[in-house]
C-alpha cells in the first residue's frame, strides 16, 4: 500500500508540474487562481505523503491487496463508454449523451434498470435546473440535437 500511495503522489506531483508550466504561459491577471489551486493541490501531496509514512510506522507488516475485488470486465466497459461519452457529447449533445451514458453505466455496474432509469432522470433534472435554469450556463449541444 506503501509503494502504491507513493506512485500515486509522483504521478499527481508530475500533473501538477505540467500544470504549472502551462500556468506561467498565462497573463500575469490570469495565473492568480490556477497557481492558488496548484499550491492547494501540492500541499494535499504533501500531506498525502505524511500520511502514508505515519500509517506505514503504525501498521504491522499485513496488508491487504490493492485491488481486492477488482472486476476487469466492468472496468472496462466503464471507461470504453467514458471515452465514447466524450466523443458523443459533440455529435449527440450534453444531455442525450449523458442519459445514455449513465444509464449504460448503471446497468453494466448491474444496477436495477428501473433504478437506473430514474438516477439518470434525476441526474438530468437537477443539472438542467442548477446550469440551463439558474446559472444560464450554455451546454454542448450536438449536430443531431
Amino acid at each position: 500500500m506503501k509503494r502504491d500511495n507513493y506512485i500515486l503522489a509522483g504521478i499527481l506531483s508530475a500533473i501538477t508540474v505540467v500544470f504549472f508550466i502551462l500556468t506561467l504561459r498565462l497573463p500575469d491577471k490570469a495565473r492568480t487562481y490556477p497557481l492558488f489551486i496548484l499550491g492547494l493541490l501540492t500541499f494535499l501531496i504533501i500531506v498525502f505523503l505524511i500520511d502514508t509514512n505515519i500509517r506505514a510506522k503504525k501498521e504491522s507488516g499485513k496488508s491487504e491487496p490493492l485491488f481486492k475485488d477488482f472486476q476487469k470486465k466492468q472496468f472496462t466497459i466503464v471507461f470504453s463508454s467514458a471515452a465514447a461519452y466524450v466523443i458523443l457529447m459533440d455529435v449527440l449533445g450534453y444531455f442525450t449523451s449523458t442519459m445514455i451514458y449513465i444509464v449504460f453505466c448503471l446497468v453494466a455496474l448491474k444496477v436495477k434498470r428501473s433504478k437506473s432509469m430514474l438516477i439518470t432522470l434525476g441526474f438530468s433534472a437537477f443539472i438542467y435546473l442548477v446550469f440551463v435554469y439558474l446559472l444560464k450556463v450554455p451546454l454542448p449541444k450536438g449536430f443531431l440535437v
